[in-house]
């Protein structure tokens, strides 16, 4: 967890589904209107595909798939997070805020309802009036920098 002194934690909250998220605003590169992404053969199926973003390709994450949320309408925005050095984009349905919340406000990782054991969140806790699942920006960039695709071989 990123500290901006010894107590208190800046994130970003937004939502993914019914899910409110947040996450260390310091991974946060910038926030993107939705964007047309290419899919990519043979990759995990939560990477949406890749987009042009100012002549770059920039990795795109369906975060609805990767936090088992529904799927009833087209994503809002793309968060771009820093993670081992390199952007990646996650889609969201809603900006919510920037706050600074008290990091003993967090929890340890427990389960929120609908979550598979393997979503990416480092711990549950209030930002503001809301409880947020605090996420594990390494942890949720899991499918892009896995290490082999599948062959056909």
């Amino acid at each position: 967890m990123t500290k901006t002194d010894g107590s208190v934690l800046r994130v970003l909250v937004f939502r993914v589904g019914s899910l409110r998220c947040a996450v260390p605003l310091d991974a946060t590169i910038e926030v993107l209107p939705w964007l047309v992404t290419t899919r990519i053969p043979r990759v995990d199926p939560v990477i949406r595909g890749v987009a042009n973003v100012r002549g770059g390709l920039l990795t795109v994450i369906d975060g609805r798939a990767l936090l088992a949320q529904d799927h009833s309408a087209p994503p809002d925005s793309v968060v771009v997070l820093r993670a081992a050095g390199r952007p990646v984009g996650v889609e969201v349905d809603e900006l919510e805020d920037i706050l600074t919340v008290a990091v003993e406000s967090f929890g340890l990782a427990e389960r929120l309802p609908g979550l598979t054991t393997t979503a990416p969140v480092a711990s549950k806790g209030m930002a503001g009036e809301f409880e947020v699942a605090l996420l594990d920006v390494e942890m949720l960039m899991g499918p892009v920098f896995a290490e082999s695709v599948p062959s056909d071989t």
